[in-house]
């Protein structure tokens, strides 16, 4: 995913790779083989079924409920 790594040195904008973590929505019939993005050579955590993620206040799990 080195498009992502590029967008944000072009756009001149820092990542904490710490406190991010990405979610994968697709229709429950389809096999979306993207399981990692490695940013500044640091795994960017992907969430989980079990999990939610936090984006802008708002708290999403993989159902969007």
């Amino acid at each position: 995913m080195r498009a992502f790594s590029d967008w944000f040195y072009a756009n001149k904008l820092l990542l904490n790779v710490q406190k991010t973590s990405f979610v994968v929505f697709s229709p429950k019939n389809t096999n979306n083989n993207m399981t990692s993005i490695t940013l500044a050579n640091q795994q960017v955590l992907r969430v989980n079924k079990s999990d939610s993620a936090i984006f802008l206040g708002f708290t999403m799990d993989l159902e969007l409920e």
